[in-house]
């Protein structure tokens, strides 16, 4: 996954790249989380995390919003707070990761 999110992202603005890998990892880390609470398959999460994903563009709170609606209709009830520190705690993670993907050859 990392191999292919650092050659899909490639551009002539590194902080760009940079930006928007975090960005990306992020989010499929936070649709992640998402499913599992929902109980999604494999093909299910996937789906899920592109549809998110493709999102990206939009603000945090959009992305929140629209992940808490998501998990409504499962009967899931979380709020903006949670969603908030869900998104915090991988988007250090990403960051980490990202800053590994770019020391490596």
């Amino acid at each position: 996954m990392g191999q292919n999110l650092k050659k899909t992202t490639q551009s002539n603005h590194p902080e760009d790249n940079n930006t928007y890998k975090v960005r990306a990892l992020t989010y499929v880390y936070l649709s992640a989380w998402a499913s599992k609470l929902m109980k999604f398959s494999e093909a299910e999460t996937q789906q899920f995390a592109q549809e998110i994903v493709s999102l990206s563009v939009s603000t945090p709170e959009i992305i929140f919003e629209h992940i808490k609606n998501i998990l409504q209709k499962h009967s899931i009830s979380v709020d903006l707070d949670q969603l908030q520190k869900q998104f915090e705690d991988y988007q250090r993670l990403a960051r980490i990761q990202v800053m590994d993907l770019n020391r490596a050859p």
